[in-house]
């Protein structure tokens, strides 16, 4: 028989509890409910929450010491390959709600592997959840600057000149990471996003902001029209990209290690503090461990209830 299904509504990367990204996290009672393998279930569900993503769970071993589930994450739009803050979601929602013992959860996805989550502190709202995703490549290429950063800086209001550096990563659709100079305002930047529909699918427009209490400070700002959000308020997947472009990309980790006053060969042990100043704002501390991104956040609860059974 179908039942209904709880769902949970996470403010993710939040540093306090009305900021950070919007999720909503569906939790499906087994693998053989019939809702579990049906795209159209995923798409009209995301389509209706209407937050930047909706996260999926379905169980693979949840009576495991580190309990295992499946995980998809859907926009309004459309299905993506990797998304950061509905990950935090669904981990806080299954330490807090569903696993409150366990200190560890896996995650089994379809384009990225198996990822983890590790609770950081205490459970109960605020809680901070470690995640751990593979590092998103992100070449730098110079004629980069003279194209893409250009055209997104137009979009922003910027000139070229203001552009430092570019660098390319796949989210599904073609992205960019566009850094900016030092003493722009990237906060208040007013983004025309039908020019940046017209220039590229997604672009993270980003700032080196020096030194901070554990490493360097950046900032940033994303926007994915190529998946159906002008802005997106806190995006955990970006900061995979980004971890890539500052200490792996010769000419922005330079700027880096001159930042955080450490050695070259030591850039890939710096933590950046990383700000997205959105309207909503959030916080991520990330780092490379062990060769992969690690992103550290926190969650709150601000809804919950249950989706009832409709006719498809």
């Amino acid at each position: 028989m179908t039942t209904p299904l709880p769902y949970h509504l996470i403010n993710a990367f939040a540093p306090t509890p009305h900021a950070g990204n919007q999720a909503s996290v569906v939790i499906f009672p087994s693998a053989s409910d019939p809702r579990a393998n049906n795209e159209e279930f995923y798409l009209k569900t995301a389509a209706d929450f209407n937050l930047s993503e909706t996260a999926f769970l379905v169980p693979v071993d949840a009576g495991a010491a580190e309990p295992r589930y499946g995980l998809r994450w859907f926009t309004p739009a459309a299905e993506v390959p990797l998304c950061g803050h509905a990950t935090l979601a669904a981990a806080y929602t299954l330490f807090n709600y569903a696993h409150p013992t366990a200190k560890k959860l896996h995650f089994d996805t379809r384009w990225r592997g198996s990822l983890s989550a590790t609770l950081e502190s205490p459970v109960g709202q605020g809680a901070q959840i470690g995640l751990d995703f593979p590092v998103t490549d992100t070449p730098a290429l110079a004629e980069l600057n003279a194209t893409v950063g250009a055209k997104v800086a137009a979009a922003a209001g910027l000139s070229a000149s203001d552009v430092v550096g570019v660098g390319q990563f796949d989210f599904g659709v073609d992205a960019f990471v566009v850094e900016v100079k030092e003493g722009v305002d990237v906060k208040g930047l007013k983004v025309d996003s039908a020019a940046i529909a017209a220039a590229v699918p997604l672009a993270v427009v980003t700032q080196l902001a020096g030194k901070s209490a554990n490493g360097v400070a950046i900032n940033s700002r994303v926007f994915a029209p190529g998946v159906g959000i002008d802005e997106d308020p806190v995006t955990g997947s970006a900061h995979t990209a980004l971890i890539h472009y500052f200490l792996r990309t010769p000419d922005a980790s330079a700027r880096v290690v001159a930042a955080a006053g450490v050695p070259q060969s030591d850039v890939e042990s710096v933590v950046i503090d990383a700000a997205q100043v959105s309207p909503r704002g959030g916080e991520i501390r990330a780092q490379i461990v062990d060769g992969r991104a690690s992103l550290i956040g926190k969650g709150w609860r601000w809804g919950y209830g249950q989706l009832e059974v409709l006719p498809q």
